[in-house]
């Protein structure tokens, strides 16, 4: 299962106290531990400034907040983690938050001082997207990989270039004026650092991001977008970056039923399984999806012809997708266990398991 989660706080947290008080760890590299196994990600706490808090953050929804009292917030990122783990992370948020400060949950709304709001907006309008996500052994990850992401975009859908970046959400950096460079900046320092490198888009493409160092072998890139998006233009970007970003396994499928603010975009319908928690893969998707790109690990071991295989030429709602499509060997449900077979290089060691890095 994955979930975000984002805390609004009027003081500077004790993340480690905080996570004490749920029965988690919280090691050196920001990460929620229960009993040494992988929970969720922390970030920051980073400064909040003026139109950072969500515009559903309102006194409206939650009176007893002042939002422009809000000085912090703290990211929690789980990816993958069991059922268990996510209600520890989100047991966590809500320790941070204690009686003055927000949960922004993408998945349920907004807590605060023991109750869930649900927030409620003229503006708020279910949507259907395009998730795409890029799976790559990090050691086959090009030097230049932000600066070729960057030209995809601005070669096959300038919309998908970044406006806000950054390594925490809400991104701070601002592509007017950073440019290409403080981009590439910021990805080499979420290589260097751990983590990755988040950005906001425009529409018909909503966000992005870039994996940086990261735990276990297998990074994962991602890029999500309105399904009104031209498939010709979205099409070439999702081979293209598959190539550059040397992707062993790439995937585009619709998810129906996500909330849209105007400003942002809540998991609140359809979504995918996540195969590498952890950075661990866990194979191929048991369920078909629209699109997906094979490089040369998978590209033998599956009935079709090169390296890209749609169903159309149009992206597909999973109703519209064979009941089954690849060899069960290969598959997992993204949940436990890795798929019976996972090719050599991709398969994860004894060594990797004793550092906690899948």
């Amino acid at each position: 299962m994955s979930r975000d989660l984002s805390v609004y706080l009027r003081e500077w947290p004790d993340v480690a106290a905080a996570a004490r008080s749920v029965g988690l760890v919280i090691d050196g590299d920001a990460i929620l531990r229960l009993d040494g196994e992988y929970v969720a990600d922390v970030g920051g706490p980073e400064p909040v400034e003026t139109g950072d808090v969500p515009t559903q953050v309102e006194p409206a929804d939650v009176p007893e907040l002042d939002v422009a009292a809000c000085r912090w917030s703290v990211s929690v990122v789980v990816q993958g983690s069991a059922p268990a783990g996510v209600e520890r992370a989100e047991a966590f948020a809500r320790a941070l938050a204690v009686g003055t400060g927000i949960v922004e949950d993408a998945a349920t709304g907004l807590w605060s001082a023991g109750m869930l709001h649900t927030p409620t907006s003229s503006g708020d309008r279910l949507v259907d997207v395009v998730q795409l996500r890029w799976y790559a052994r990090r050691a086959d990850a090009p030097a230049d990989l932000a600066q070729r992401w960057l030209d995809l975009c601005r070669a096959h859908l300038p919309a998908a270039l970044p406006r806000r970046f950054g390594d925490s959400e809400p991104p701070r950096n601002r592509f007017d004026e950073e440019g290409d460079a403080g981009f590439v900046a910021a990805h080499d320092a979420a290589l260097r650092e751990g983590g990755a490198l988040l950005y906001r888009a425009t529409r018909p493409c909503f966000e992005g991001s870039l994996a940086g160092s990261g735990r276990g072998r297998v990074a994962v890139h991602a890029m999500t977008l309105d399904r009104d998006v031209d498939p010709v233009a979205l099409r070439a970007l999702f081979v293209g970056v598959a190539g550059a970003a040397a992707a062993f396994w790439a995937s585009a499928s619709v998810q129906r039923g996500h909330t849209w603010t105007g400003r942002s975009l809540y998991v609140t319908g359809e979504r995918d399984e996540y195969l590498a928690p952890g950075g661990s893969w866990l194979g191929l998707p048991a369920r078909p999806v629209a699109w997906s790109w094979s490089g040369p690990a998978y590209r033998k071991l599956l009935p079709f012809d090169g390296p890209l295989h749609a169903w159309s030429d149009d992206l597909l709602d999973r109703d519209a997708l064979p009941a089954t499509w690849l060899p069960e060997a290969l598959t997992s449900d993204g949940r436990d266990a890795p798929a019976p077979k996972v090719p050599r290089g991709l398969r994860a060691t004894t060594w990797d398991a004793l550092r906690g890095r899948g």
